[in-house]
């Protein structure tokens, strides 16, 4: 399946960036693209085809930030504001790490979905911009099964918006539980 076209270009340099924190990150671990594979139950070749930047599956991303001292945030920018109890999940920090990106995924999830019916723009119609089914669009907002970090910034940029994404260190103490 060939990746979808950025609807701008930043989007692809924000990928590169986050690409080069999680390297830095998996260095300053002093961890092998192979120690880092093993950790999270994947190939140093699949390791590598991200840090080549040709594979950016959220799933895959979510569980490698801790694995190397960070946490994965995305928060569309530039939308309007999500109701106080979405905003209330984004901020949430949760205690297990291992289902943090739980918290993250439901959080943009729910930012996405409020900002496009804050827009007025049903899922078909947003399907039709992206060229995708509705379906694709429901399983998005419904933050079900794996999807690819590009197609979450498409979906932004087809509301008017774009994708944050950062890197937040963890603190010493959850570091050795990741």
């Amino acid at each position: 399946m060939k990746a979808p076209i950025d609807l701008h270009p930043d989007d692809a340099i924000t990928r590169l960036m986050l690409r080069d924190l999680l390297v830095h990150y998996r260095h300053r671990a002093n961890l092998s693209q192979r120690a880092l594979g093993r950790k999270l139950d994947l190939t140093q070749t699949t390791i590598a085809r991200h840090e080549a930047g040709q594979s950016w599956m959220l799933f895959t991303l979510y569980r490698w930030a801790p694995a190397v001292g960070g946490r994965l945030l995305l928060r569309p920018v530039g939308l309007p504001d999500a109701p106080d109890e979405v905003q209330a999940l984004a901020a949430m920090r949760p205690a297990d790490l291992t289902r943090g990106h739980e918290y993250t995924r439901a959080a943009l999830a729910a930012e996405l979905t409020a900002a496009r019916i804050a827009l007025g723009v049903t899922r078909e119609e947003l399907g039709e911009v992206l060229d995708c089914a509705e379906s694709g669009i429901r399983e998005l907002e419904a933050a079900r099964g794996d999807t690819l970090l590009g197609t979450v910034q498409r979906h932004c940029r087809a509301l008017g918006g774009a994708l944050w994404i950062g890197l937040e260190p963890l603190p010493v103490e959850q570091m050795a539980a990741a």
